[in-house]
C-alpha cells in the first residue's frame, strides 16, 4: 500500500478515470484512430495501454505469426526481464492511438500494486476533435523491417523504423517495407 494514501498519483490507474474519446476509421493505411471527445488537459492520463504480457521469446513467435498483418500492437514493458505488451487480440481501445512525429501524448511506465503498467499521458492540452497520438519510438534492434511513417507532420522523420532501402544508413537493399500502425 502506498504511504501517500489518497494523494497517491497511481490511483489514476486504479480508478480508470479516463477522458472521453472516440475511435474513428481513417482513410489510407492508418486504419483506426482515437480522437478527443472533450478537452484533455496537459498531464492527464488518457488511458492505460493494455494487452497480454508476453516474454521476449513469445514476442518473437507472435511477431512472426502476425507478419502478414498491416497493423501491429506491441509495446515494450521492461527489458530485464524482457517483457512486452501484445494488444493485438486482447488489448483495449488505446491500441488505436496512432504514431506521430509531433505527438500530443507520450507513454510512461509506472508501477501499480507491484506490477509495471504503461500509461498514455497528454503532453499538452488536447482540444475536442483532435486525434490523440504518441511517438512509438520503435526499436530498430527488435524489428526486421523498415516501417514508413504516415503521420503527415511537417517534421515527419519518414520512417518509424529504418529508412528507405539502400539509403545511406538506411535499411539494406531489398529490405521489407510497410507494416506498422501509423
Amino acid at each position: 500500500r502506498c504511504p501517500a494514501r489518497a494523494s497517491c498519483r497511481n490511483q489514476r490507474f486504479q480508478q480508470c478515470k479516463y477522458p472521453k474519446f472516440v475511435r474513428r476509421k481513417l482513410s489510407g493505411h492508418k486504419g483506426f484512430a482515437l480522437f478527443a471527445n472533450e478537452r484533455i488537459r496537459k498531464g492527464s492520463l488518457i488511458a492505460e495501454y493494455q494487452g497480454e504480457v508476453v516474454t521476449g521469446e513469445e514476442y518473437e513467435k507472435r511477431k512472426s505469426m502476425y507478419a502478414s498483418e498491416h497493423n501491429f500492437y506491441f509495446m515494450t514493458l521492461s527489458t530485464n526481464p524482457e517483457l512486452f505488451i501484445d494488444a493485438s487480440r486482447k488489448g483495449n481501445i488505446s491500441r488505436f492511438i496512432n504514431h506521430s512525429c509531433n505527438p500530443n501524448a507520450r507513454t510512461q511506465k509506472w508501477v501499480v500494486r507491484g506490477r509495471p503498467v504503461v500509461g498514455i499521458f497528454a503532453v499538452n492540452d488536447i482540444p475536442p476533435g483532435d486525434e490523440i497520438t504518441f511517438d512509438y519510438q520503435t526499436d530498430q534492434v527488435r524489428n526486421d523491417r523498415t516501417v514508413r511513417c504516415e503521420c503527415g507532420e511537417d517534421a515527419c522523420r519518414g520512417f518509424l523504423v529504418g529508412s528507405e532501402p539502400g539509403a545511406p544508413g538506411g535499411a539494406p537493399p531489398g529490405a521489407q517495407t510497410g507494416g506498422g500502425k501509423a
